[in-house]
């Protein structure tokens, strides 16, 4: 493969576009660093990568701004409690 990459600089290089290294990179940018987030795939994948939910990664959406996911994730949108 031949492919050119520019030289750029930034302070933090995450490697791995999955659930958690998307998470990383936006919780960083949110502190006012500047990061690249690299993935060795060109297409997001067709199956999920997150395996489940607790009330971390919860906290962790509502620090993202993405509180309004919980819906789609909480049992109590399933009728189980």
């Amino acid at each position: 493969m031949n492919r050119a990459v520019a030289n750029v600089t930034v302070d933090v290089a995450v490697i791995g576009c999955g659930p958690v290294g998307l998470t990383l990179a936006r919780l960083l940018q949110l502190q006012g660093l500047t990061v690249a987030a690299v993935d060795r795939a060109r297409l997001p994948v067709a199956h999920p990568r997150a395996t489940h939910l607790d009330d971390e990664t919860m906290r962790t959406f509502q620090a993202l701004g993405l509180q309004e996911l919980e819906k789609h994730f909480s049992l109590d949108a399933f009728g189980a409690i």
